[in-house]
């Protein structure tokens, strides 16, 4: 008999009570013949077995028919329990070790699946907002990752390129837009003057032509200076100033107040801005006024905005008028050709929130206003 069998297994000739009629065994232990070592209350047929697991014993039996005593093995399971102790005490330090495993192999799925995705949804995301800064993708992979981020820059050098182009258009042709609104007020305009001029030396006012017409050259240099956009408001004041010092030599029924604030001087503003503003208001708010007309300028800085008011003690505008949508046949079209020239001039540049505010005042005449940003 093997040496496991020996040390583990003993084998016994029982009679039909159990009681143990021969032994075979190695052990040194003296077996206890009168304690039966089948028990006959789990014996079920003439073949079987069944384990007593409080001694860790797995019992087999075969019954024979000629004697009717009992072939018994009994076989000690001392290793299984003690493998299961054993495992039982070293189980904290395999769930740390199976936890460190998985927290690794979270970490390469996060590094190698999870994090590129995320990156590419979120690069995909700032689009909205116009951003068309390159990413940085890994475009070295050769998996389909690889392939959507390289597909995924070349989209993006494609978009900023239809992009730009689509704003340079738009630039060109605000410009173009802007250069035609400022060309409508120049040539009427210098009409008049001319007219004046001529007027003023058939009846020997030389000294006032002379003023006029150097008037007439500062605005001309203002109006041929088309790189410059922007003038700041002391330099749109002065033209101004020079605008209405020749049109007092034509109409001399009127006064013109300033409420300027010193902090708006250096402040920037659109040329040739506020000048159609207040020709509004000499030729129509007080051309059928029987009272001395009075034109009420002022702009004042408000933190980031830069606020104009023209105001006149005029009639006012007719009722129900529509800067927005002047009609060339109808007697209100001359009157807002040069606001809506402004309104946009204003549109084009700021958009509609700095559209012109047009209203009549409550103690008569109107009055005209708008805010744009502050620029320096």
């Amino acid at each position: 008999m093997s040496s496991y069998a020996s040390s583990t297994t003993q084998i016994y000739l029982t009679d039909a009570e159990g009681k143990i009629v021969l032994e075979q065994t190695v052990s040194q232990a003296v077996s206890d013949n009168s304690a039966p070592v089948l028990d006959m209350a789990l014996v079920s047929g003439p073949k079987g077995y069944y384990t007593s697991f409080s001694e860790s014993l797995v019992t087999v039996y075969s019954l024979d028919a000629h004697t009717g005593w009992y072939v018994v093995q009994v076989t000690q399971m001392p290793t299984f329990p003690m493998f299961l102790k054993q495992l039982s005490g070293s189980l904290p330090i395999i769930f740390v070790i199976v936890l460190i495993v998985a927290a690794l192999f979270s970490w390469f799925l996060y590094r190698t699946v999870s994090r590129p995705i995320l990156m590419l949804v979120e690069c995909m995301r700032s689009l909205e907002t116009l951003d068309f800064a390159p990413p940085d993708l890994d475009i070295t992979r050769t998996d389909e990752l690889g392939y959507l981020n390289r597909s995924y820059l070349l989209l993006l050098d494609e978009l900023n390129r239809l992009f730009q182009s689509l704003v340079q258009e738009q630039n060109a042709k605000k410009n173009a837009e802007l250069e035609a609104l400022r060309a409508q007020i120049n040539p009427h305009f210098l009409y008049n003057t001319l007219t004046a001029v001529r007027f003023l030396v058939d009846m020997q006012h030389n000294q006032s032509a002379s003023e006029v017409l150097i008037s007439l050259i500062k605005l001309l240099k203002i109006n041929l200076d088309t790189k410059r956009e922007m003038l700041t408001v002391e330099e749109e004041l002065e033209y101004l100033r020079n605008y209405l010092l020749i049109q007092r030599h034509r109409y001399d029924n009127f006064e013109v107040y300033y409420d300027v604030d010193a902090q708006a001087l250096p402040c920037l503003i659109p040329r040739l801005l506020i000048q159609p503003l207040v020709e509004n208001s000499l030729f129509h708010g007080l051309k059928n006024g029987s009272l001395h007309g009075c034109i009420y300028i002022s702009i004042q800085r408000k933190k980031t905005l830069l606020s104009v008011q023209v105001r006149d003690n005029g009639c006012g505008f007719p009722q129900n008028f529509d800067l927005f949508a002047p009609n060339p046949n109808s007697q209100r079209f001359s009157v807002s050709i040069g606001l809506n020239n402004v309104n946009e001039r204003l549109r084009l540049r700021y958009g509609t929130e700095a559209m012109l505010h047009i209203e009549n005042a409550s103690g008569g005449g109107a009055c005209i206003s708008f805010e744009i940003p502050v620029e320096e």
